[in-house]
């Protein structure tokens, strides 16, 4: 982020380009960064006294900043600079789609698709894509915590066109541990369920009857 501050600070010579393929590589790095946990007060705290607090001090040492930068602060910057449409033109909806929109039943679909396209065209953001699909799939399962009870994996599994059973289960076992994510899989009836759905992902599904219909829809089949 500092570096795409720079080029577009001082040197006044770089292409429009330069600038796009720099927007772009900013804006997945950035993307493809985990998903923040939701740990209490304390257990952050805990945390810190561990060797995160020690590395994280380094980092932010490196850069020159007071605190070490996390997701949520990357992703305001990138707004803050309008960086999202900035990027290449392939790549202008995939902020939105992963980091606005709710649309549990196409997210992972829309994101393969647009990422298949760009890994074609733009070999310079492509080592980002693999991070940013997983990105994607624990986005998919906390969006669908909020509109089901219980699901069948191959219903998730449907949804996500690059993954396969043992694939998810293995994705979201740590996740789930620490993210605002609480399933259970039930190896019996091949089902995952949510133990307490998402209040603090930062979206809400859509209210009334959009909502009923994509419960409906993820609940009916087996």
């Amino acid at each position: 982020m500092k570096h795409y501050q720079l080029v577009f600070d001082q040197k006044k010579t770089a292409t429009e380009e330069e600038k796009q393929m720099l927007a772009s590589s900013v804006l997945m790095a950035t993307l493809a960064i985990p998903l923040p946990s939701s740990m209490s007060e304390n257990e952050k705290y805990l945390d810190l006294q561990n060797s995160t607090k020690d590395k994280n001090m380094t980092l932010a040492s490196y850069l020159d900043l007071q605190h070490a930068p996390t997701r949520e602060t990357l992703i305001a910057d990138i707004v803050k600079h309008g960086i999202p449409g900035k990027v290449y033109p392939e790549l202008q909806p995939l902020f939105k789609i992963l980091e606005l929109d709710f649309q549990p039943l196409k997210l992972c679909s829309l994101v393969d698709n647009m990422l298949k396209e760009v890994e074609r065209l733009y070999s310079d953001v492509s080592a980002y894509t693999a991070d940013v699909r997983q990105v994607a799939v624990l986005r998919l399962m906390r969006q669908l915590a909020q509109v089901y009870e219980k699901i069948s994996i191959n219903k998730v599994v449907s949804l996500i066109p690059y993954i396969e059973p043992l694939e998810l289960e293995l994705l979201i076992i740590e996740p789930a541990k620490t993210l605002d994510l609480q399933l259970r899989i039930d190896h019996a009836t091949q089902t995952s369920s949510s133990v307490a759905p998402s209040s603090t992902s930062g979206r809400k599904p859509p209210a009334g009857r959009q909502c009923s219909r994509c419960r409906a829809r993820c609940s009916g089949t087996s």
